[in-house]
C-alpha cells in the first residue's frame, strides 16, 4: 500500500484533497527504501549502501522527521477547535509509531555517520537489525518450554550454558584449533568453569587440549 504506484494512482485518478495522502505515502515508500539498502548497486539509488557522509538521503530522512513533526503540531493545535484526544488521535500516525521512527532515524543517521567516517568503506542499512538479537531469545524460549516467567537462575544459569554448550560443539570439531574457541559464546563463564567445559568437549570429541 506504502508505495510509490499508490501514491502515483492517487495523485491522478483519488478524490479532491487526496493529494496529501499521496503525499504521504511517496514519503513513506522513500522512507522505507532509505533504510532497506542491502546493495550498493541496486537500480534505485535510495536502496543503495551509504559510502558517504554527506548522503543527500541524511537530509531526506530529517526533513522527513521535519515533515511528521510538523503534522503533529497542526494536529495538536485542534485543540483550540474544541475537538476530542480520540478525534484528534485519527488524524495522525500512533504516538509509538510516530516516536519510534523518529528513534530510528536519529539513530541511523548518527550511527552511519559515524560508521563512514571512522574507516568503514559502506553501511547497508538492512543489516542494522536484531535477528541475531531474537534469535537467541527464541532459544531461551524453545528451553523453558511452558515456562514464560524464567528466574535468573533459569535464565543465566542454566539456559544460556545449555544454548553456550551448543555453541562450542558446532565450533569445536576436528578440522578447528581449539585457539578459534575465544569466540565461543561460554566467553562469559568463570575461567575455571570455561577450563571445565571445553575439558569436557575435548574428552567427548576424542581430542586433547
Amino acid at each position: 500500500v506504502m508505495s510509490a504506484t499508490t501514491a502515483a494512482v492517487l495523485k491522478a485518478y483519488g478524490a479532491p484533497g487526496a493529494e496529501k495522502t499521496a503525499e504521504f505515502i511517496s514519503l513513506t515508500d522513500r522512507f522505507f527504501d532509505c533504510l532497506n539498502g542491502i546493495s550498493l548497486t541496486d537500480n534505485k539509488f535510495d536502496r543503495r549502501g551509504y559510502t558517504s557522509v554527506d548522503d543527500a538521503r541524511f537530509k531526506f530522512l530529517d526533513d522527513f522527521l521535519i515533515y511528521l513533526r510538523d503534522w503533529k503540531n497542526l494536529v495538536e493545535a485542534k485543540k483550540a477547535e474544541n475537538l476530542t484526544a480520540s478525534e484528534r488521535n485519527r488524524m495522525f500516525i500512533s504516538a509509538p509509531t510516530y516516536n519510534g521512527i523518529r528513534v530510528t532515524v536519529q539513530s541511523f543517521v548518527e550511527v552511519t555517520r559515524y560508521l563512514l567516517q571512522h574507516g568503514c568503506a559502506f553501511v547497508l542499512p538492512r543489516k542494522m537489525c536484531q535477528d541475531s538479537l531474537e534469535e537467541h531469545f527464541g532459544r531461551h524460549r524453545s528451553q523453558q518450554r511452558r515456562c514464560s516467567n524464567p528466574t535468573l537462575y533459569q535464565f543465566g544459569g542454566v539456559n544460556e550454558r545449555k544454548i553456550t554448550i551448543a555453541e562450542d560443539r558446532k565450533l569445536l570439531t576436528l578440522d578447528q584449533p581449539l585457539s578459534n574457541l575465544h569466540a565461543a559464546k561460554a566467553a562469559f563463564l568463570p575461567e575455571a568453569e570455561k577450563a571445565a567445559l571445553y575439558a569436557n568437549l575435548c574428552e567427548e570429541y576424542g581430542m586433547k587440549l
